[in-house]
């Protein structure tokens, strides 16, 4: 009954506002969004069924997998861990950063969304960041040195909290260009970390690559580029599954190095592992990191209204 009659979903929308960059419209009040911000008020994890999935009528989704997908959300949401990596280090802290825009009575404002994943227990952990003006609507939105010192040390300073050590490595993926600001800002506050790997991650680029004589894509995990930036297939032709699973041509990333005291590949294997922990789908793999995926849910939920004055929970099961 409260549906868009303009989207071919069941979802709930009460108002649109136009973004003044973009001008796209966006939802005021997403009843999904909203939901989850009154919910993890009280602590609670909450679920989120459409009539859709019920009926099982999601598209070409057979019963088993819509049930699967189920199951493992509210498996997460009541703090079970469906799966861990195997490779990555224990003191490797990984960082996406994000940014929204927070809509309030006095206007909109900027702010950062971060996810902190821990490795060992593939946890996520979510930071917000403090609001700041956007005032150059041209460019995309980016951080002080004192913002980027502040948000990093925080980071830091969880996993110290948490771990009771410092990590070793730190590696920041985020969804717009570093500039020399973040960077030193973010030099700042990981003083005394071994290895810090600074990465730009686009995930919309125009550049495609084919096999010569072969119908399949590039392989998934294929790295193109002897300096940075790189062009990485995340999503491709599985040499274990004979096939690849997706529809159309993948789109590759590019990975835009700030700084590397690691190594491209060890880069590229980061980005390939993190694939792999999306919680809230059994697919194979997403194309994107949830450093940059859980960052931007997590943004699009405390841009809601409701969510301004209030502080959310660190754990990420309460924003999926």
């Amino acid at each position: 009954m409260c549906r868009d009659p303009a989207l071919k979903t069941d979802r709930i929308i009460f108002e649109r506002r136009t973004m003044a960059k973009t001008q796209t419209y966006a939802p005021v009040f997403n009843f999904h969004h909203a939901l989850k911000v009154v919910s993890y008020k009280h602590l609670l994890a909450c679920q989120v069924l459409l009539p859709s999935t019920m009926s099982f009528s999601r598209g070409n989704q057979e019963p088993a997998t819509v049930a699967w997908n189920f199951a493992t959300a509210v498996y997460y949401k009541g703090t079970g861990i469906p799966w861990k990596l195997a490779e990555l280090e224990e003191t490797t802290c990984l960082v996406g950063i994000s940014f929204y825009e927070e809509m309030g009575e006095e206007g909109s404002r900027m702010r950062a969304s971060m996810a902190h994943v821990y490795v060992r227990s593939s946890d996520s952990q979510i930071i917000r960041g403090k609001p700041f003006v956007w005032e150059d609507r041209s460019r995309e939105p980016t951080l002080t040195g004192t913002q980027a010192r502040e948000l990093l040390h925080d980071v830091v300073d969880l996993f110290r909290r948490q771990k009771r050590e410092l990590p070793v490595r730190v590696v920041i993926h985020k969804t717009s260009a570093f500039t020399d600001g973040e960077i030193s800002g973010f030099n700042e506050a990981s003083k005394g970390v071994e290895l810090l790997d600074y990465v730009h991650i686009r995930a919309h680029d125009n550049s495609r690559f084919f096999h010569a004589g072969n119908d399949y894509p590039p392989v998934r995990g294929t790295l193109i580029g002897e300096k940075s930036p790189y062009v990485m297939y995340t999503v491709g032709y599985v040499p274990c599954l004979g096939t690849y699973q997706g529809m159309g041509s993948p789109a590759p990333l590019v990975l835009d190095v700030a700084r590397n005291d690691t190594s491209p590949r060890q880069i590229g294997e980061d980005v390939m592992s993190l694939t792999k922990m999306d919680w809230n789908s059994t697919d194979f793999c997403q194309s994107q990191p949830v450093t940059t995926s859980v960052s931007r849910k997590v943004g699009q939920i405390l841009a809601e209204m409701r969510a301004r004055n209030t502080e959310p929970p660190q754990p990420y099961r309460y924003f999926m």
